[in-house]
């Protein structure tokens, strides 16, 4: 049987091109991403570094920016002394993370002491001097009239590290009184 019908004499229309060689791309992506995890503290990275086992983290140095940090965990040879398996390893990492005091969420709150305002305006300047997508002046200036009369009188002062789910239930409680007055019965 012919691939025409025999009520048409006309072949059928070819599919649209997609622009690559008339080959139809694949209905889903090639590479999928990773599922987001939240974060519930450092756990370290176990690399091979020379001869060793590392375990790779950050460190929050008081009154300092963090650093990378790296220490040994052990050799990498099976036979030498020391060697620890893939569990044993992962264990180890975990114990030298926590013995530095960088899984506790305590290293970053002592080490940072700016406010919300402070950040809030350390936000906007870049938001208006980066290379890449500026804002917008109009948006610059919205931005800058709910911190000023929304944010900073409730949170303004507050230490970043102290910005949390707690401090914004009180935001939408304050913002609730203020406009509910303005509100029509």
């Amino acid at each position: 049987m012919s691939a025409f019908s025999e009520n048409s004499s006309a072949p059928p229309e070819p599919l649209p091109s997609c622009g690559r060689n008339d080959t139809l791309l694949p209905a889903t992506p090639d590479k999928r991403k990773r599922a987001c995890m939240a974060r519930r503290g450092q756990v370290g990275r176990i690399e091979v570094s020379g001869n060793w086992y590392v375990v790779r983290f950050w460190r929050y140095p008081e009154g300092q920016p963090r650093v990378h940090a790296s220490e040994r965990i052990c050799p990498v040879d099976r036979r030498a002394l020391g060697y620890l398996t893939g569990g044993e390893r992962r264990i180890r990492a975990n114990e030298i993370v926590a013995g530095s005091g960088s899984a506790e969420g305590k290293a970053f709150v002592e080490s940072t002491s700016a406010t919300f305002k402070q950040q809030a305006e350390i936000f906007l300047n870049h938001s208006i001097n980066r290379k890449r997508r500026p804002a917008k002046p109009t948006t610059i200036q919205g931005w800058r009239y709910c911190l000023n009369n929304w944010l900073n009188p409730t949170i303004g002062e507050l230490p970043l590290a102290s910005v949390n789910n707690m401090a914004l239930k009180g935001l939408v409680r304050s913002s609730i009184r203020r406009t509910s007055h303005h509100r029509p019965s």
